[in-house]
């Protein structure tokens, strides 16, 4: 079984607070597979603009998450990986922009990244 990720509708969304030093809205972008043995991968990916030190960039955070409800990941979470991507060279600087062009999730990223006792497919 390989595993076949589904975009999210709308395919940006309004993501809040994500991180401490962030400066402006934060956008994401969701996909969500079903696994081998009934729960979901879902992989969220936020981009926010952060100033750091006195260096304003845009930051991703890309949560990989095992759930029973890919619905509701958050209140049905097994486990969770998250990664941290700077996007300093990337051409926008505008996080709604990244979200709208963020690539596809792919099955290797899933088994390179998935928490840790989640099935790979």
């Amino acid at each position: 079984m390989t595993l076949t990720f589904t975009r999210r509708e709308p395919l940006v969304s309004p993501a809040g607070d994500q991180a401490e030093n962030q400066v402006g809205d934060a956008f994401d972008a969701r996909w969500a597979a079903p696994l081998s043995d009934g729960t979901w991968a879902v992989v969220t990916q936020a981009f926010y603009r952060v100033d750091f030190q006195g260096r304003r960039f845009v930051e991703s955070q890309v949560e990989y998450l095992w759930c029973r409800d890919s619905a509701d990941p958050g209140s049905s979470e097994i486990n969770a990986n998250t990664e941290y991507i700077d996007h300093t060279d990337d051409v926008s600087d505008d996080p709604r922009v990244l979200a709208e062009q963020v690539v596809h999730t792919t099955a290797e990223e899933w088994a390179r990244f998935c928490p840790s006792g989640a099935p790979k497919q």
